[in-house]
């Protein structure tokens, strides 16, 4: 394809200035990822392209959710769905699994589904799932609003560049005794949360975007749990919080989503756009669905394209209601007065704001019922369903509204997770996270075993993935030989694009090892 009369006789100086324009503009979540690629390779040639694709602008949707919460009736370790003859139940040191092991789906890169995490199928190719990381410490059973996934190296000790993490976000009830604050505790550390590391990178590239937010969505009653974010050393970093969903929805009333780049330079966009045609897209060995849907990208974009502005309508619609909340439980969580919204309502938004385009960061926050000793069936039904249906729904409209391939979506159980057994609680056992996204590589990596069996309760050995991701087989019996926050911490914001440079400049995550076997880049 011959590059158009008009660029070929700017200078040099012109012409990268045009380029870094015309780049910004591109970078829309509104362009395809096909008809970036084709105006850029029409441009600048197809190495230009792929580069351009890989400095882009990323977003991120960090969802936090505390009391101990457990997916198992969506995604079971595979140790436990082969093992023959599992003792199934909600109490005791039953594994409360609702489905028999027999009864699940078998699927590619390690995965074992249960009915309630059937409508993650379609997206298990970019879902990384592992329960084997560093676990939580905190005084109360694990309760913990840090978690070293999120803060690589967090303790109870200050001084230096070790600095209080809780003076924003804490809640701590007078009545309660010095030293005990009920899941938030008087932490410390060097380390930037992701959100707000996240959201000082895209800052940097963009000095007029939209900071991003935190919806403080952790409602119990006592008021005694937080999620979290610190700034560490980071000038201009922080996200701004919201407590209830009025006050979310109000601050984006009469807020424009469409960049202005997008209309300011139409009819160049517009005519590049119609030179991209099947055969670029065979070439750069676009998948079918790509090519067939192109023409329909290009007349849809040339509609976004005509219009001045495309505001923001964060409020929810009857339809977008019924669409996000079908299916989910409304029980098995606390609530506050009623000001803060289920988790569905929350990645609603979450979505919305994303697919705007006006900011790249949002948090989410959820706090599910704290059950111990019997777990109820009810409960852990309630508790995969919230995980799975919303989750599903998310990654589906990140991927119709074109930005599912530069999103990373990061769940965390930030109290840690449980032991496996019913009566069991989080400063054991389990410590989940869960990566979606499009530059992430699908699998349950890792596992937990039963080591022996005991007659009235299991022995678990939990097992690392090593360094190609592939499980170790020896596994461990104590709080040892887990997967270092560190490692988790230095993998997602490698993902999100953020300079090594920069996340290599904490001391606290210095010598941990990037997973690269998560990653697709």
């Amino acid at each position: 394809m011959k590059k158009p009369l008009d660029f070929e006789r700017m200078s040099l100086p012109q012409r990268r200035q045009f380029l870094k324009i015309l780049g910004l503009a591109l970078a829309s979540p509104f362009v395809p990822p096909s008809l970036r690629l084709g105006c850029l390779d029409i441009l600048g040639g197809e190495a230009y392209a792929q580069n351009f694709e890989n400095s882009l602008p990323t977003n991120l949707i960090e969802i936090n959710l505390r009391d101990q919460f457990d997916f198992i009736n969506a995604i079971v370790p595979p140790g436990l769905a082969t093992y023959a003859n599992l003792r199934r139940g909600f109490d005791k040191a039953n594994v409360p699994l609702a489905q028999s092991p027999n009864e699940l789906k078998k699927l590619a890169n390690n995965f074992y589904i249960s009915r309630d995490g059937d409508p993650l199928i379609p997206h298990l190719d970019s879902l990384a799932v592992m329960e084997v990381c560093e676990l939580s410490v905190g005084g109360i059973h694990g309760h913990e609003a840090a978690n070293a996934l999120r803060s690589p190296g967090r303790g109870y000790t200050g001084g230096g560049a070790r600095t209080p993490m809780w003076e924003i976000d804490g809640q701590f009830s007078p009545a309660m005794q010095s030293g005990d604050y009920g899941g938030n505790e008087k932490h410390y550390s060097s380390t930037p949360t992701p959100a707000v590391l996240h959201n000082y990178q895209q800052r940097q590239l963009d000095k007029n975007l939209r900071r991003g937010i935190a919806y403080k969505g952790l409602a119990r009653a006592d008021r005694k749990h937080a999620v979290y974010h610190h700034v560490a050393n980071l000038a201009d970093a922080q996200i701004d919080r919201f407590k209830d969903t009025n006050t979310l929805l109000n601050s984006f009333t009469n807020v424009n989503g469409t960049p202005p780049l997008l209309v300011q330079h139409k009819d160049l966009i517009t005519k590049l756009i119609n030179r991209v045609d099947g055969d670029f897209l065979n070439k750069n060995k676009y998948a079918p669905s790509a090519t067939a849907d192109h023409f329909t990208q290009i007349q849809n974009l040339n509609k976004k394209l005509g219009q001045q502005s495309v505001p923001l309508n964060l409020r929810l619609s009857e339809q977008e209601k019924q669409y996000w909340s079908s299916g989910v439980p409304t029980e098995g969580y606390e609530t506050f007065n009623n000001s803060v919204a289920p988790i569905w309502e929350q990645t609603a938004y979450a979505a919305k704001l994303i697919s705007s385009g006006i900011l790249r960061t949002v948090a989410l926050e959820f706090c599910h019922t704290d059950v111990h000793g019997s777990r109820p069936q009810s409960a852990m039904l309630a508790q995969s369903k919230q995980f799975a249906l919303p989750l599903a729904r998310l990654i589906e409209t990140l991927k119709a509204n074109g930005v599912y391939d530069r999103t990373i979506v990061a769940i965390y159980t930030t109290d840690g997770g449980r032991g496996v057994e019913c009566e069991s609680f989080g400063d054991h056992g389990k410590n989940a996270v869960v990566l979606a996204g499009g530059r992430i590589k699908g699998g349950y990596y890792g596992d937990i075993r039963i080591l022996e069996d005991q007659g009235t309760y299991y022995r678990y050995s939990y097992h690392m993935p090593g360094s190609n991701g592939l499980t170790l087989p020896n596994g461990v019996t104590d709080n040892g030989g887990r997967v270092s926050g560190a490692s988790v911490w230095k993998t997602v914001a490698k993902a999100l694009g953020i300079p090594s440079s920069l996340y290599n400049s904490y001391s606290d995550v210095q010598s941990a090892p990037e997973l690269n076997y998560l990653l697709k880049v």
